[in-house]
């Protein structure tokens, strides 16, 4: 339901166009990435550093990039 409230019926609702990460060990590890998407047209990118795995900062770029496509339509909503 809620992908439908945000996305509509469009089956084609988010397309990753490119994707970076890069992975070091620092005092652990250290991974960073990139994500440009595109949802509902609109293009979108997102970045995520992480003590952790490519894995886990690949995850939390996505989850910003919907979060941020998320947060500019209620704030689109609240400006009519």
């Amino acid at each position: 339901m809620l992908a439908y409230h945000y996305f509509g019926k469009n089956k084609d609702m988010f397309k990753i166009e490119s994707w970076k990460v890069s992975s070091q060990q620092k005092n652990g590890e250290l991974s960073e990435s990139i994500i440009f998407g595109n949802i509902n047209g609109r293009t979108l990118s997102a970045t995520s550093s992480v003590k952790g795995g490519p894995v886990d900062a690949l995850y939390r770029a996505l989850k910003n990039t919907v979060i941020n496509f998320i947060r500019n339509r209620r704030s689109e909503a609240n400006q009519l």
